[in-house]
Order: structure tokens, then C-alpha cells, then sequence
């Protein structure tokens, strides 16, 4: 464990640098929450305003939580596979699945960071959770999956582009993509038949 520790602290202190992250993964998200309660204010009753801006809270949560496993962690694999970090790892004692254990947990501690914070600003603008302690239970539950999930898709990612800038593009692409095929920034009642089932996965 004393492995995966270390390339969870060394992971999680390379995103802490790098501004680039912090931007990403929670200013923006935080800036797509504001402008669009801005719009809801003009289109949505003041009744059911508070919870319209607890829904879209918890879809930029979704997508922070995206853009920390695919944006993040793929490029963090792809920039030390340039500069010769995971040549270096080969010769150590440390089993891949350890490294890739110790990038997730930073991804999961990132994207939680990246949640309260989000949630923080959702209660300070008026946003409202309409739920009981089971439906916390299960949102936590979800908010596990979620991050194993973005995680998973960024180790691939990482794993199978070569260099940093492909790296990127595929994994901003595939950030982008999932995020308007599953119903994050387009109301789930509103998406295509055959979209439906994508949301759904």
C-alpha cells in the first residue's frame, strides 16, 4: 500500500499545479451552473426554481466528476509516459495495478473536492435536493460509480494514446460527447429515442 500511496500523492500534488485542472474540473463547471441559473430565472416559476437549480447542480457534479477521470487522468498518464516517468516505473518496485490504484484515488479525491464545492455554490445561489437519507445513501452510491467510471475511461485513454495531444483531443472529445448524450446538459425528456438508453448506461 506504501506504492499506492505514493502515486496517489504524487498524482494528486502534480493536479493541485497545474491551473489547468482546478479551471476544469471546478471553475468551469461552476461557471456553466451560474450562466445557466442566470437563464432559468426567466423561464422557470419561482416555485419550481429551487429545485430546477438543485437539478442542474447535480448535472455539473456529472460532469465535473467526467472531466476530472477523463480530462485529468488520461492526460497525466500520457504527459508521464513523455517525460519517461512510467519508463522509470518499470524498474521499480511498484506493479502497475498499484499506480493505476493510486491515479484513481487521486481522480476520487479530486472529484469529491470538486463536489462540495459545486454543491456549496448549487445551496448559495437556492438550489434545493428534494430527498431523503436513503436517496443520499444511493446518490453517494452513484457519485462512486461515477468517478470509477470517468476513471476507468481516462486509464484507457491514457493508456492507448501515445502523446499528450492526442491524448487530449480524444479524451475532450469523449468528455464533450457523453456529457450531451446523457442527458448533463440536455434535459433527459428532450433527448432522442435513441439517446435514451446511452443516458440510461
Amino acid at each position: 500500500m506504501v506504492q499506492v500511496f505514493g502515486t496517489f500523492t504524487n498524482t494528486f500534488k502534480c493536479f493541485l499545479r497545474i491551473r489547468a485542472v482546478s479551471i476544469f474540473t471546478v471553475i468551469f463547471p461552476m461557471f456553466l451552473l451560474l450562466i445557466t441559473v442566470v437563464s432559468l430565472n426567466k423561464n422557470i416559476s419561482a416555485t419550481d426554481l429551487p429545485l430546477a437549480k438543485g437539478v442542474l447542480t447535480i448535472s455539473m457534479i456529472a460532469f465535473s466528476i467526467m472531466l476530472a477521470g477523463v480530462l485529468n487522468l488520461a492526460g497525466s498518464i500520457s504527459r508521464d509516459r513523455e517525460t519517461g516517468v512510467l519508463t522509470k516505473l518499470k524498474s521499480m518496485p511498484i506493479r502497475p495495478w498499484q499506480d493505476f490504484l493510486g491515479r484513481i484515488l487521486a481522480v476520487g479525491l479530486l472529484s469529491l473536492v470538486a463536489s462540495v464545492l459545486l454543491v456549496a455554490v448549487g445551496i448559495a445561489i437556492g438550489a434545493q435536493f428534494s430527498a431523503g437519507i436513503t436517496n443520499y445513501a444511493e446518490a453517494f452510491g452513484f457519485l462512486l460509480l461515477a468517478i470509477i467510471s470517468a476513471a476507468s475511461i481516462g486509464l484507457i485513454v491514457g493508456t492507448y494514446a501515445k502523446l499528450v495531444l492526442a491524448a487530449f483531443f480524444t479524451r475532450l472529445g469523449i468528455a464533450l460527447g457523453t456529457a450531451f448524450f446523457s442527458g448533463i446538459f440536455i434535459s433527459y425528456d428532450i433527448l432522442p429515442t435513441y439517446f435514451r438508453g446511452f443516458a440510461h448506461i
